[in-house]
């Protein structure tokens, strides 16, 4: 999924620690 990586704005894709 996507998650806004510290706060920076920055979207990622994690493949875990997602909600």
């Amino acid at each position: 999924g996507y998650f806004d990586y510290w706060g920076k704005g920055t979207q990622v894709t994690v493949t875990s620690g997602e909600l």
